[in-house]
């Protein structure tokens, strides 16, 4: 585990991180679009129309910096091999997971996840790693940022949804769910579920080495006001914005 590696940037509300030639970023609630154009100049943007979804794309286009959010696909991951493209990903409690493929023979490729409760159902980190693989990627070569995230103690669910997520954590190959899916304390008809221990299990499932995958402190989003959290603000939440960038 690598958590201390995660660093408050100097002049903006971000935490990142630099692995080789990937770039991690993590920003807090308070980080926009316009602020990571001038932070960081040397890199373009790609962006996506996020849905909850299981797709992924591969982004090679830049947004248009003054309109970033116009003529959007809509997916929750995309890859590339372009240096200098920043992929981002907006979330407000959902799991952001940023993937950095080193390669000996190819050009090095970043990936940037959109992972919900739905997203992680739907196995969207399982399809994304599978996506890479098939292009040629290493699991052994690949290093992967968990970042922040409601936390169990917060990410309390409906019966139905719990036994969704059971289904999908048993599929990923975890066989004791007793410290994933917990009783509520106050709640018989709601549970408590460990979202990155799922993931963990889907991203270990292609033989990820753990030490290869990091999270970004024990950041819970409802908990923390530094953090959008949906659950927390509803509506008024804002969007949480994540990015890996090859920086060569």
């Amino acid at each position: 585990m690598l958590n201390s590696e995660f660093t408050d940037h100097i002049a903006l509300p971000l935490l990142t991180r630099t692995v080789g030639p990937f770039l991690f970023g993590y920003g807090k609630k308070e980080l926009s679009f316009e602020q990571l154009v001038k932070g960081f100049p040397d890199l373009t943007w790609a962006n996506l129309k996020q849905i909850h979804s299981d797709k992924i794309v591969e982004s090679n286009q830049a947004v248009d910096l003054a309109n970033p959010n116009a003529g959007l696909i809509e997916a929750d991951a995309h890859f590339t091999t372009q240096p200098q493209l920043g992929l981002l990903i907006k979330s407000a409690d959902c799991v952001p997971v940023l993937i950095g493929c080193a390669s000996r023979d190819k050009k090095p490729a970043v990936c940037a996840i959109h992972a919900g409760w739905r997203g992680v159902n739907s196995d969207i980190v399982t399809k994304s790693v599978r996506a890479l693989l098939e292009r040629g990627y290493a699991p052994t070569r690949m290093h992967v940022a968990i970042g922040p995230h409601i936390r169990q103690q917060s990410f309390a669910v409906g019966l139905d949804v719990a036994r969704e997520l059971k289904i999908t954590a048993l599929r990923a190959g975890l066989t004791d769910l007793s410290d994933v899916i917990l009783p509520h304390p106050e709640d018989h008809a709601k549970r408590l579920v460990g979202l990155e221990a799922i993931v963990r299990a889907q991203l270990k499932g292609f033989l990820i080495p753990d030490s290869a995958i990091d999270t970004c402190g024990e950041i819970d989003t409802l908990s923390s006001s530094e953090w959008s959290s949906f659950r927390r603000n509803g509506a008024n939440a804002g969007r949480n914005l994540s990015f890996i960038a090859k920086l060569a």
